[in-house]
């Protein structure tokens, strides 16, 4: 990893050390200070989501490109031309970002104008039940509120917004959830309480995250994308990511797949 360099919320630029000690692998999710993350990948335009495989490389979606895929050593490149798609669930208002929980007997949906998450079971055959609250309400929000209303919000000091959107799982059963206009991450116990994970209320480092993804090697390197700052920041997770449907199977196989 010689080479990959990395700009910390104190403003320093430095060589990024090739081996992290290990923390603990499940418990309770623990704040994480904003000095530990450090900036991946900077320049890009409206980045959304992301996702990060074992072998540590990532992948960024964003308005520019289909996909924005960054190496280990930093190197980056784009595949594929812009495109959006946009989807209607029953029962949900603005969905956002989605997953499973480890025995995916349930998906989880952020409904961002809603500023909660929902999860519906799995009945088979594609078929889901309706949606029922997952957790509180994550922040303040406005009843049909629109990018201008929220950004009035922002501009008269409130930054206690629940508008949610990112979602992933560890492996100790909590929902990590990203909160945009608020710049934090929440975790969501699996006794339903909420613990705030990171804040950056001025946007120093994360500025707007729209989503966040656990990788590395033992899926403790935690990625957020920052919409408005343009850029990717990582840092290490006392609690493992729970591992994707591709993933499960990785401990045995190389990159993308290869036998090791």
């Amino acid at each position: 990893m010689a080479g990959l360099t990395r700009r910390s919320a104190a403003g320093g630029l430095g060589v990024l050390a090739a081996a992290i000690p290990a923390v603990a692998a499940a418990g309770a999710p623990q704040p994480i200070a904003l000095s530990d993350f450090e900036t991946v990948i900077e320049g890009l335009k409206a980045p959304e989501g992301v996702a990060a495989d074992r072998a540590g490389v990532v992948y960024v979606s964003s308005q520019e490109s289909a996909c924005v895929i960054i190496a280990p050593d930093g190197t980056k490149r784009r595949i594929g031309p812009p495109g959006a798609s946009n989807g209607v669930a029953r029962g949900i208002r603005g969905a956002n970002g989605c997953c499973f929980d480890r025995g995916e007997r349930h998906l989880y949906v952020a409904q961002t104008p809603a500023g909660n998450v929902l999860r519906m079971r799995r009945l088979g055959r594609g078929r889901f039940g309706p949606p029922e609250p997952y957790g509180p309400v994550l922040g303040a929000v406005m009843a049909d509120a629109d990018i201008a209303g929220i950004r009035a919000q922002i501009a008269a000091g409130d930054r206690d917004l629940g508008y949610a959107d990112g979602l992933a799982f560890d492996i100790a059963g909590n929902l990590w959830v990203t909160l945009p206009f608020a710049n934090r991450i929440v975790a969501i116990t699996p006794d339903r309480r909420v613990v705030s994970i990171v804040s950056d209320p001025q946007g120093r480092l994360m500025d707007m995250p729209t989503n966040l993804a656990f990788g590395g090697p033992d899926l403790r390197d935690l990625y957020i994308v920052s919409r408005l700052g343009g850029n990717v920041i990582r840092a290490r997770s006392p609690i493992a990511g729970l591992p994707l449907a591709g993933q499960q199977s990785a401990r045995s196989r190389g990159p993308l797949g290869t036998s090791s």
